[in-house]
């Protein structure tokens, strides 16, 4: 293969030499085609020796190469997508307590995939700071995100002591 680039790169120069030697007019259109034609010729016959089977074997490994990284990628891309979700749908509980008056901890919405092609609410663990305002909450989680109150995981924090609900 170093053989052919070599000729064809010779070929090239000494094409390119006798290009400029030549005067203008069809004398120099000739030597175009000419010049056109052997370069073309050397290219053609440097394809001549080349081994194509492993060729084959190699696009081979390279498509299965690249089925793996496109179904990586899918798979990393819902990830990141169902982890987008969470945080919104954390914020959106973050922002409804507030507007209600409710401290909140830290809170985390896990979700699941729906066969209408969305990710939904699923299950929820919120720290609270007061007992009282665990019932509130709760009904938002139920009724606005439809996270039944089996699924509502609650840790109540209130400085002396943590206790953990669960339904």
């Amino acid at each position: 293969m170093r053989e052919r680039i070599w000729e064809l790169c010779v070929v090239s120069v000494l094409s390119g030499v006798l290009m400029s030697l030549t005067p203008e007019g069809s004398v120099k259109r000739v030597m175009k085609l000419v010049s056109g034609l052997v370069l073309l010729g050397v290219m053609l016959r440097g394809l001549e020796g080349m081994d194509l089977t492993n060729s084959a074997l190699d696009f081979a490994r390279y498509r299965r190469i690249e089925q793996q990284l496109l179904i990586d990628g899918a798979k990393l891309r819902d990830e990141l997508d169902r982890r987008v979700v969470e945080e919104e749908y954390a914020a959106y509980v973050r922002q409804r307590a507030s507007a209600m008056g409710i401290e909140l901890g830290e809170v985390s919405i896990g979700v699941h995939w729906h066969t209408d092609g969305v990710w939904v609410p699923a299950s929820a663990s919120i720290t609270l700071y007061r007992e009282e305002d665990r019932e509130r909450l709760s009904g938002v989680l139920s009724t606005e995100l439809g996270i039944p109150e089996q699924r509502q995981k609650w840790v109540i924090e209130n400085g002396l002591e943590t206790m953990v609900q669960t339904p």
